[in-house]
């Protein structure tokens, strides 16, 4: 019903004719057939499970799975290049299938489970009651704000923080390449996670420094981590809530992908806090998607509907940006783009 990469070779040639547009439909219409297989294949792991070729039925009575209906969805994901079905039945990794692989360089794995599975899906289902109200569909289906869910449901929180290490994992490269942070003093990584950003710019610039803050239950974990990287010298860690205060004293204060999670009121008031923290000439980083203009192909204008049903926040534009940090007191410097979804923004406390 729609197209693949083996069947629409001619979509990425001009000379030849578009297809329909109900046919391009179509494939809008299945695309969440699609990801939810996917989110089914790394739910159960099964990239992990075939370091050699093997047959669903192999698969299934490990899993405690019936047998057939897991070779009817491998063979489903088979056709759009996740696994490789053979001619006796046995299926295979590819490209696309090593990125469900746990451990993997490049694993999505974590990220496919927390987006596509009970934790996010779910919220979609109303996207109306967000179009609506304005308020995020998750607090409708669940019955509370995301992260407050995520306090009471620690296996999913789990999830949800390995996903955000591995999306800092596909940024990394293009913004360690695209930013200098080499003059950064000792950052602050305000809603720092496990530390993943923190631990690449220190291991590249050995005269930098750093504080990862987070919520308690999030630290505990970050520690371990930055001492097993061989930076606990280099690097400690502090517990809190970045809505009351952050840590003062730093000489950069850090913030990837924390920024896009709330409202402008919210946002301010986060940025305020770091202003206060902060020592005049300081800086403050925003990492995020920039939004383009009108019409101009962009994921970020889809994580936006992400924002708007789960914790309540928004994509932004350079506009939006610059009036955020105007509004907290920062004079806005620039917009550093890189070669991945996310650039920087840069503000200096006055």
């Amino acid at each position: 019903m729609f197209a693949t990469n083996e069947n629409n070779d001619n979509a990425s040639d001009p000379s030849q004719p578009a297809p329909p547009a109900v046919t391009t439909m179509l494939g809008m219409i299945a695309g969440f057939w699609v990801s939810r297989a996917v989110w089914a294949a790394a739910e159960l792991g099964l990239a992990d499970r075939l370091p050699a070729p093997r047959t669903a039925d192999e698969l299934a009575g490990e899993l405690g799975l019936h047998g057939r209906s897991l070779y009817r969805m491998m063979r489903a994901l088979a056709s759009v290049g996740v696994f490789r079905e053979h001619a006796d039945g046995r299926f295979e990794n590819t490209p696309l299938s090593d990125t469900l692989r746990t451990g993997a360089p490049d694993s999505v794995r974590a990220l496919a489970r927390s987006e596509l599975g009970p934790s996010h899906y779910p919220a979609w289902g109303e996207i109306l009651y967000s179009l609506q109200t304005g308020r995020p569909s998750f607090d409708k289906v669940f019955g509370e704000p995301v992260f407050a869910w995520f306090e009471k449901n620690p296996q999913r929180a789990e999830v949800f923080n390995e996903s955000m290490g591995e999306l800092t994992r596909t940024v990394e490269p293009a913004v360690l390449e695209a930013y200098d942070f080499s003059d950064c003093g000792t950052i602050v990584d305000v809603g720092g996670g496990f530390g993943g950003l923190l631990t690449a710019i220190l291991r590249r610039h050995a005269g930098v420094r750093g504080v990862v803050f987070d919520a308690a239950s999030v630290v505990e974990r970050a520690g371990p981590r930055l001492a097993e990287a061989g930076l606990a010298d280099r690097c400690t860690t502090a517990a809190g809530d970045f809505f009351q205060s952050v840590p003062p004293g730093g000489d950069t204060y850090l913030m990837k992908h924390i920024i896009h999670d709330w409202n402008d009121e919210q946002c301010v008031t986060i940025l305020r806090h770091c202003h206060a923290a902060m020592k005049p000439g300081s800086r403050v980083l925003i990492i995020d998607q920039v939004l383009p203009g009108p019409n101009e192909p962009s994921l970020g204008k889809f994580s936006d509907l992400i924002m708007l049903q789960l914790p309540g926040g928004m994509e932004r534009t350079a506009d939006e940006f610059k009036a955020l940090l105007a509004a907290a007191g920062f004079e806005f410097r620039r917009i550093v783009p890189t070669q991945s979804p996310v650039s920087v923004i840069e503000g200096v406390r006055r």
